[in-house]
């Protein structure tokens, strides 16, 4: 992907399935129905490849940026444009 114009302009939504974690001693019958959890990340489309798509919540003037996520794209149900 070519280096991005600034400012990002291009807002998504998009719709996955994160993995699921529990750090504890528990019953086995709670680890058991444990289930992917379904997330919705909306925000400025930074980069999106062959691999994963990284999205950001903040963006500056000097082209710094704050707060992103990288997901893979595997994970990923759907991807909604909302903004160009």
């Amino acid at each position: 992907m070519a280096k991005p114009k600034w400012p990002l302009t291009t807002i998504v939504e998009v719709l996955w399935h994160d993995a699921c974690t529990r750090g504890r001693w528990a019953p086995k019958e709670e680890y058991l129905e444990q289930e992917v959890l379904p997330i919705a990340t909306t925000g400025y489309l930074l980069k999106r490849n062959k691999r994963s798509i990284v999205i950001i919540q903040s963006q500056a003037q000097n082209e710094t940026c704050s707060d992103s996520i990288t997901i893979p794209l595997g994970w990923i149900k759907k991807i909604t444009v909302l903004r160009k």
